[in-house]
């Protein structure tokens, strides 16, 4: 995934946590406090289960997912 912040009138990619495999994160909403803190709310989405074959897929679960960044250090607050 890919996040960008405005900062002083340039888009800038700020970096993102890692996501485990069969799961992905689908941030909605940013508040920004400063250049170095922001919250983020959103979801998470767990893929669960074994095909049984190329017909079938894995069974999604869907959870809260509230982060936090503060100086370089991502928290999941939520999920």
């Amino acid at each position: 995934p890919e996040l960008f912040h405005l900062e002083q009138g340039k888009w800038v990619q700020a970096n993102v946590p890692a996501v485990q495999h069969r799961r992905a994160v689908n941030i909605i909403q940013t508040a920004f406090l400063s250049p170095d803190e922001f919250w983020g709310v959103g979801s998470a989405i767990w893929w669960t289960g074994i095909p049984i074959d190329v017909s079938s897929a894995y069974t999604p679960t869907v959870t809260p997912l509230i982060v936090h960044y503060k100086d370089g250090v991502w928290t999941v607050v939520e999920s």
